[in-house]
């Protein structure tokens, strides 16, 4: 690469200095580096404009060395000029400046992904007020250790800002859990009528009724309803009871 006129070198003119063109080889680096995608590209300058050359000219190459093997070189055979200096350390701050791009956008994209992770879990197992006092968490598909646990979560948080008295846990749409998970939901009843909510759960198929007794857990001690709106009209009938008194 020639290059004339070039305003690095009309500086060091001015100032009577020969330093060389340091910035423009290291832009030059970066840009053969990433056009080519090579791993690493060294711009050595072979003619100067600041001595009697009439022009900058540089020999752009592939290098198998990295930046920091070479600057260590140079150092211990005391072979570096300020050029090679300033154009090593040129690039040393490119790929600095590059990596911490790229951070920063792995760091957006995980952010994205997390928030794009709670929503699904939120679509997955809506909770939704359907009744004054009354929520509703129809869960849907497998149901293993975690999403019990997040949505145990949830859950609570939504009984007490809601102030909610009932909660209905459906399970029509769930084919299998395991014991884990019956722990999990069985938890989850007992932290909820702890913060006095009444817990009520509907549609529970034979496979998970098996699997809950198989765990010890006792479901004449559950309010335990055929569907979902036998729950509804349940909850709706003890509110209204509660508000005549």
């Amino acid at each position: 690469m020639r290059v004339y006129n070039h305003w690095e070198t009309n500086i060091q003119k001015v100032l009577g200095v020969n330093w060389g063109a340091s910035y423009l080889g290291g832009k030059f680096a970066g840009i053969f580096q990433r056009h080519f995608e090579v791993p690493q590209c060294w711009a050595e300058q072979v003619a100067f404009a600041t001595s009697s050359d009439t022009y900058d000219e540089f020999v752009i190459s592939p290098s198998d060395a990295s930046l920091e093997d070479r600057i260590e070189r140079m150092l211990a055979t005391d072979d570096a000029t300020r050029a090679d200096l300033a154009v090593a350390l040129e690039r040393v701050r490119k790929e600095v400046e590059e990596r911490t791009e790229t951070e920063q956008r792995l760091l957006e994209k995980l952010s994205l992904i997390a928030k794009q992770e709670d929503a699904i879990r939120a679509l997955a197992a809506p909770i939704i007020e359907v009744w004054e006092g009354v929520l509703t968490l129809p869960l849907i598909g497998t149901v293993d250790a975690q999403r019990a646990a997040d949505t145990m979560g949830r859950l609570l948080d939504t009984i007490i800002q809601k102030k909610a008295s009932y909660t209905i846990i459906d399970l029509t749409g769930v084919e299998l859990i395991d014991t884990a998970t019956a722990e999990h939901l069985l938890r989850l009843v007992l932290a909820a009528e702890l913060l006095g909510a009444r817990c009520v759960i509907t549609g529970i198929r034979p496979s998970i009724a098996q699997t809950m007794v198989s765990i010890g857990i006792d479901l004449t001690r559950l309010t335990t309803l055929a569907s979902l709106r036998d729950g509804l009209v349940y909850c709706i009938d003890q509110t209204r009871h509660k508000a005549k008194r």
